[in-house]
C-alpha cells in the first residue's frame, strides 16, 4: 500500500473578497473529493483573499494507480478550474 501526498499553492487571479474565495475552494474540493475519492483541505493562506495551500492525500494498493490519479487531477483542475493557477507543488509518496 502507498500513501500519496500533494500539495499545492494555488493563485485565485479572479477572486476579489475571502467569501468569493471560499465560494471557489468550496466548489473545486468538493467536485475533487466526488470524482476521485480523495482527502483535501485548505492547510494554509486562509486568511488572503488570492492565495491558498490545498493538502491532497490518497491511498493505492497499487502504486501505478496512485499515480495515474496524480495526472488525473492536474488534467481535471486544468479543464474545470482554468481560473486557478497553481503556484507551487510538492508531491510525496510513502
Amino acid at each position: 500500500m502507498a500513501i500519496f501526498y500533494y500539495q499545492i499553492k494555488i493563485y485565485l487571479q479572479n477572486c476579489h473578497s475571502l467569501k468569493e474565495k471560499r465560494s471557489v475552494l468550496k466548489s473545486f474540493k468538493t467536485r475533487l473529493q466526488k470524482k476521485f475519492n480523495i482527502s483535501i483541505a485548505e492547510i494554509g493562506y486562509q486568511e488572503i483573499w488570492q492565495t491558498s495551500l490545498i493538502g491532497i492525500v490518497w491511498l493505492s494498493e497499487d502504486v501505478r494507480l496512485g499515480n495515474s490519479i496524480l495526472n488525473a487531477i492536474n488534467k481535471f483542475m486544468d479543464e474545470f478550474f482554468p481560473n486557478i493557477m497553481v503556484d507551487e507543488e510538492f508531491f510525496e509518496r510513502r
